[in-house]
């Protein structure tokens, strides 16, 4: 089951996720982190749809200058692996925050 969402509290406690449970979804109803933008959309578009949501979060937030980070890492990254434009990238919000980035959030 892939993550592509987590939030946890300061006791390490997940209290929120988006996972298969969502993304692979078949009934109508939705109560995962993601507020339905994942829900059913399958493995192939639920990544995209999370790195989307991160960076606007990002963005709304204040936090201009970490979503330019995170896009042009992305747009690097893909540059290096010889990916073209129409590559797919997951964004696992976990290994996002081990990150060493300027994130402030």
């Amino acid at each position: 089951m892939t993550t592509l969402i987590a939030v946890y509290d300061s006791s390490g406690r997940c209290i929120g996720r988006c996972d298969s449970r969502c993304y692979n979804a078949e009934e109508p109803k939705c109560e995962c982190i993601c507020g339905g933008r994942n829900h059913g959309k399958g493995l192939q578009q639920a990544p995209d749809n999370t790195r989307e949501w991160l960076l606007e979060e990002l963005e709304a937030g204040g936090f201009e200058e970490q979503a330019a980070t995170l896009r042009r890492l992305f747009e690097e990254y893909k540059a290096r692996m010889g990916l073209g434009g129409t590559a797919r990238y997951e964004v696992n919000a976990e290994a996002v925050c081990q990150l060493s980035l300027p994130l402030e959030v």
